[in-house]
């Protein structure tokens, strides 16, 4: 399972090696014994990665056939991954909360790879 946590300045994509309806139904548990409020929508998330020629046919390969993800060039090496999964958050007009979704696992594992390597680029500066 793939998370993605949006907060207002940034986000962060990690995998959980756990299914995303166990998770789901985890948190939606836990809110409901703390009385917390919790919103469930399905949606898409967006985000951009970089990647190289190699990188990308690669990519292009694995994803062929799982109709959750969707890629679009951006720019000559810059792609925009669109998944479809699930929002939680605990105000229905938030930008902040959780998305989850499930892919293959070779898919999750390249795509947190990749944005782990875009990331470390960056804390460099």
């Amino acid at each position: 399972m793939l998370k993605l946590t949006y907060t207002e300045n940034s986000f962060n994509l990690e995998y959980i090696n756990q299914s995303w309806e166990a998770w789901v139904n985890t948190r939606v548990g836990l809110a409901l014994q703390s009385g917390c409020i919790i919103n469930l929508q399905n949606t898409t998330a967006s985000f951009t990665i970089k990647l190289s020629t190699f990188e990308f046919t690669e990519f292009s390969k694995a994803i062929q056939h799982d109709n959750r993800i969707e890629i679009c060039y951006c720019d000559v090496n810059i792609v925009e991954v669109t998944l479809k999964g699930m929002w939680l958050s605990s105000n229905v007009n938030s930008e902040e909360g959780v998305f989850v979704t499930a892919l293959n696992t070779f898919t999750e594992l390249y795509l947190v790879a990749m944005e782990q390597r875009e990331n470390s680029c960056y804390s460099a500066f």
